[in-house]
This record gives structure tokens, C-alpha cells and sequence, in this order.
């Protein structure tokens, strides 16, 4: 059984002595609170560790315009993206290890065309299940 965001932020309100929201519109301070705080922790948590239900890897398209860093190519980033983990070529996405802050750069002498990032990125809470 998925978790809603609306179901997980009444178990923790629960959880914290406070009455569950029926809506995260209803204008209370508790739903307030909790559908300002919902989607930042969600996506932290979820960028905090390499959870296998939400990564994935794909190869990127390269965008027209010039990259605004000191990088041959650029590339256009999968919808919901969170977090690199890794760079490569070639369905290999796992040759560069990404580590937070330092991003992800290939070698110089690397001539990725068409990159296979692995990332984290927001997929639907229908995939997240309980846990007690």
C-alpha cells in the first residue's frame, strides 16, 4: 500500500501529537506547515542515499546551446532530476562516480558523446510503500 503525501503528513502530524489535516489546503497551521515542508524533505531524503526505487539511467540528449561552464557538450537534464551519482557512455552509466559537490566531470581526454548518467530523481509516491 502507497503512502499519499496528504497520508504521510497526517501520520507524522499524528506521530507529533497534532491533529491530521484532511486537505494540505485547508488553511490550518498544520496543513500549512506541512505541504510548505513536504516537498523539500521528501527530495532530501530521497537525495541523501542511492534508494533503488528511485534512481534511474538513461542516455541524455545533447542541448544546441553552449555549455555555460568550461565543458565540451551539455545536456538536458530527465524531469524530476534530484542528484547525479554517476557518469559513463555507452549504457555504462556507472564509469564516473558522482560525489556531492564535486559534480560529475569526465576526463578531458573522455569522448563522451552521448552520456548514461545514473541519478536520483522524484518518482511517484505510488512506488513508496509503509514501513512501520
Amino acid at each position: 500500500m502507497a503512502l499519499t503525501a496528504l497520508a504521510l503528513c497526517s501520520r507524522a502530524l499524528l506521530r507529533l501529537g497534532a491533529q491530521p489535516v484532511a486537505s494540505l489546503d485547508e488553511g490550518t497551521a498544520e496543513a500549512e506547515v506541512a505541504a510548505n515542508l513536504y516537498a523539500p524533505v521528501r527530495d532530501g531524503l530521497l537525495s541523501a542515499h542511492p534508494w533503488s526505487f528511485a534512481t534511474g539511467q538513461a542516455a541524455l540528449p545533447r542541448l544546441a546551446a553552449a555549455p555555460h561552464a568550461d565543458l565540451a557538450h551539455a545536456f538536458q537534464l530527465p524531469p524530476g532530476f534530484l542528484r547525479a551519482l554517476s557518469a559513463g557512455s555507452g549504457g555504462r552509466g556507472r564509469g564516473t562516480p558522482c560525489r556531492t559537490g564535486s559534480g560529475c566531470r569526465a576526463p578531458a581526454t573522455s569522448a563522451i558523446s552521448t552520456p548514461a548518467p545514473g541519478w536520483t530523481t522524484k518518482r511517484s509516491s505510488s512506488r513508496w510503500s509503509p514501513t512501520r
